[in-house]
């Protein structure tokens, strides 16, 4: 009998560039994708970079300001750090219920992965962080228990290569992702332009590799016209291959949210159901 290797499950969480001042339905997504995170258990827990919009760094808002604002700078750093424990932390209250009821079969103590986008790199080049030191993001990161992975530096995991994004040649800009391979030749998933992509192509051996440019998950009244915004499973990952399941922001919302919105869209799915009932016995 031949028993059947399976790869390990990754949770990417592509570009949510949180900021401070959203409202609490906004910041419940983080909160929902930690539920979500606890309830399938992936193996791995990553985000892909510019988790947070680090707003104040802004280089328009950095020219136009008279000085620089260290308090609404700290301000954004902490909430970053808050950003990746209401991520992790429903998994680990979770294991805190189960170590106590002495139920260590129930315990899933996934690997979480902090990339470092183009917004939070950042804090590394404006001199006036260094109040706070120019390696804070990353203290704080791995104190909330995330391995941290600096900004453009490919981390590969089962032979998948994940950066924020990719450069192209001299001129370093971000690649795309229907040219992308033709660069790393290697599978790659990467973030920023918040669009989603996919593209394929085989190579020798009888083998393929895949590029994937997540999405974002941003709510969607900052969803732009071609961004698509969500997390994404990779199931059965090994030897640079996966399987991609796309799991909507709504849906994420709409099953573990907890705010206005989430609401919302559960009164949307009751009254939808309402009016097909309704339509059946018209």
């Amino acid at each position: 009998m031949i028993v059947p290797s399976f790869g390990k499950k990754i949770l990417v969480i592509p570009d949510s560039h949180g900021r401070s001042t959203e409202s609490a339905s906004d910041i419940d997504r983080y909160d929902a994708a930690g539920k979500f995170a606890r309830d399938e258990k992936p193996d791995i827990v990553l985000s892909l970079g510019d988790l947070a919009d680090m707003d104040p760094l802004s280089p328009y808002k950095m020219k136009a300001a008279a000085a620089f604002d260290g308090k609404a700078v700290r301000k954004e750093a902490l909430f970053r750090t808050e950003i990746l424990n209401r991520i992790s932390g429903p998994t680990r209250h979770a294991n805190e219920r189960h170590r106590r009821g002495r139920h260590k079969e129930r315990i899933h103590e996934p690997v979480w992965i902090d990339l470092e986008g183009n917004h939070e790199e950042r804090w590394r080049r404006y001199p006036e962080t260094d109040l706070l030191g120019h390696d804070f993001l990353q203290a704080e990161s791995e104190d909330a228990g995330w391995i941290w992975h600096p900004f453009l530096k490919p981390v590969d995991i089962l032979g998948v290569l994940f950066s924020h994004y990719f450069t192209t040649g001299v001129s370093r800009r971000p690649a795309l992702v229907n040219t992308i391979l033709n660069k790393t030749h290697r599978s790659c998933v990467f973030g920023h332009s918040h669009s989603f992509g996919y593209n394929q192509q085989p190579v020798l051996g009888g083998r393929t590799i895949s590029a994937l440019c997540a999405g974002c998950f941003k709510p969607p009244h900052r969803t732009g016209e071609h961004e698509w915004s969500g997390l994404i499973m990779l199931t059965d990952v090994r030897d640079g291959a996966f399987n991609i399941q796309q799991i909507p922001y709504d849906h994420v919302l709409e099953r573990y949210g907890e705010g206005a919105y989430a609401q919302e869209l559960r009164q949307r799915r009751a009254q939808a159901a309402q009016d097909r009932q309704d339509a059946s016995y018209a």
